[in-house]
């Protein structure tokens, strides 16, 4: 094993990926999300097997969050593995993130395959219709 010198979060990141790390849930304002950052573009990563990909969409494309959030800044970034076709980790902000975070967790978790993911109804208005939205721009 080679020697890294590697910041608090990449050294956390790292370790994920040697351990074999199948999943990451991140949430604002903790270190996990710069954790996500690191998987994504680890040559490390991509060389124990783990092909992420992640799609990055602002939270205005939920109508209801446009309607409460007045030039909302809000985003949501959704990780995915392209071999097995699942969501590894995901990152919200903006004012639903509490709840919405729940939801990628449990797809996480579970580890849902992305067309399951899409024969999900996300319904018109919510804030999750971003879910749906990162999910269907995920190039697989």
């Amino acid at each position: 094993m080679s020697k890294l010198l590697l910041l608090g979060d990449e050294a956390i990141a790292q370790a994920f990926i040697d351990a074999g790390g199948s999943a990451i849930n991140s949430y604002p304002g903790t270190p996990s999300t710069q954790i996500t950052e690191y998987v994504i573009k680890s040559k490390e990563a991509k060389e124990k097997g783990i092909d992420a990909v992640g799609v990055k969409l602002s939270m205005n494309y939920s109508g209801l969050y446009l309607a409460e959030n007045e030039n909302g800044q809000g985003i949501i970034k959704a990780t995915f593995d392209r071999k097995k076709k699942t969501m590894i980790g995901a990152t919200i902000v903006g004012g639903p993130a509490s709840e919405l975070i729940t939801i990628c967790g449990m797809m996480i978790d579970n580890e849902l395959p992305v067309e399951r993911m899409k024969s999900y109804v996300f319904p018109h208005p919510t804030c999750a219709e971003a879910i749906r939205e990162a999910i269907f721009a995920a190039k697989l």
